[in-house]
Order: C-alpha cells, then sequence, then structure tokens
C-alpha cells in the first residue's frame, strides 16, 4: 500500500518495534482486518501529515494488541506546525486493546480517537484500555465518537 509506513492485515503476533518515520503522507502502521495479539512499541514518527498508529476492522476484530511507548515528538516544530492529526487512532471493530505510556506532542486534531459509526460492538472500539499515555500540545487529548455524539476527555 502506497505512502503507509508498515501495513499488517490480518495474522496475528506481529512485533513491530523501534522503528522511525519521517513525513509520511498516510499513517506510519496501519493494523486491519482482524490483526491480533501483535505489539506496536518503541516507535517514532516524525512530521507525520497523518496518523502514527491505525488500528481498523469492520468484520473480524483487530484486538488484543499492545500498542505501548510510541513517540510523537513536538519538539524541532515551527510555530503553528503539527506533528500529526493523530497520534492513535482505532476505528470500527477493535476490541480489548492496551493502548499505555505512549507520547503524543502537538497532534492538529486529537492524541488519541476512537471512532465507531453504530451502535453495536462491532461497528465500534469497546473494551480497550488507554493508561499512562501522556498528550499535550494539541486541542484534544482523548477523543470518542460513538452513537452519534462525541465526547473529548481533555488533555
Amino acid at each position: 500500500m502506497e505512502g503507509y509506513g508498515i501495513v499488517a492485515e490480518s495474522g496475528a503476533y506481529h512485533r513491530l518495534a523501534n522503528n522511525r518515520f519521517k513525513r509520511m503522507y498516510k499513517p506510519c502502521i496501519h493494523l486491519s482486518a482482524g490483526c491480533s495479539y501483535s505489539a506496536v512499541e518503541g516507535n517514532v514518527s516524525e512530521g507525520s501529515r497523518d496518523i502514527m498508529i491505525s488500528l481498523s476492522s469492520q468484520l473480524t476484530p483487530c484486538t488484543r494488541n499492545r500498542i505501548s511507548g510510541n513517540i510523537v515528538p513536538g519538539l524541532g516544530l515551527a510555530d503553528g506546525e503539527t506533528s500529526c492529526i493523530h497520534g492513535i487512532r482505532l476505528k470500527d471493530y477493535c476490541t480489548e486493546n492496551v493502548i499505555e505510556d505512549n507520547i503524543i506532542s502537538q497532534a492538529s486534531q486529537a492524541g488519541i480517537v476512537l471512532l465507531g459509526e453504530g451502535t453495536a460492538g462491532d461497528d465500534r472500539p469497546y473494551g480497550n484500555v488507554i493508561r499512562g499515555n501522556k498528550i499535550d500540545g494539541g486541542p484534544t487529548g482523548i477523543w470518542s465518537a460513538q452513537y452519534g455524539r462525541e465526547r473529548s476527555f481533555g488533555q
């Protein structure tokens, strides 16, 4: 998939660790189509124009992945410049994932996003654990859009 850093479709037990991305125009790391039991850790994204880490699936859940210790630095950015759109995004059928100890600075929209269209479990993220993350310099820390309502959890 042209423009992505790393794409994993389906499968399990991947380890995507200690990679460095610069000025990506699509997600640096994208897990989809039921990718599960994988570790995404210690990666760094500098000056991305999209999302650092994206999980999405519509039929088979992206489940039990661990996203930890990843960094989107804000140092060296010009005034008004952002580091990414979102640091981490879970979209649609993403369940029981752990997102912890990540550092996301200067995201243009939100540090961490949970996005789903419907009310059923397979239409939205649910049962995920988000803890110990540091998000600063963006308009929203954690943002959730479900059930037709938006919820912002601040900085």
